[in-house]
């Protein structure tokens, strides 16, 4: 009974992870793909005790890996648009920015 929490374990940090991408700005694209990776994660916990044990979890770790890598890189991405749009002293580190001495 308890060598199945270690795989329900995995597959609440995988939805975890699903839920926090597709709340991030600039994962939006993603939205109709994370949606139907949640839902098959989710079908996983419908699965009899012995099949979850039987489970193997790496393909649908690699797959949703992929995907928060995706969603990684455009959130980045838009992180990165915004910053160019940002005041010149905050896209060069102006002074203001510097490290400053104890005095």
């Amino acid at each position: 009974m308890f060598s199945v929490l270690r795989v329900v374990r995995q597959r609440h940090e995988m939805l975890w992870y699903l839920t926090a991408a597709d709340r991030a700005p600039g994962a939006a694209q993603f939205h109709d793909r994370l949606e139907t990776t949640v839902t098959n994660v989710n079908r996983l916990s419908e699965l009899p005790g012995e099949q979850i044990l039987a489970l193997d979890l790496d393909p649908v770790r690699e797959g949703v890996n992929a995907l928060l890598l995706d969603v990684s890189e455009s959130v980045r991405a838009l992180g990165l648009k915004r910053m160019a749009r940002a005041s010149p002293a905050l896209r060069s580190g102006g002074p203001e920015f510097a490290i400053q001495p104890w005095s």
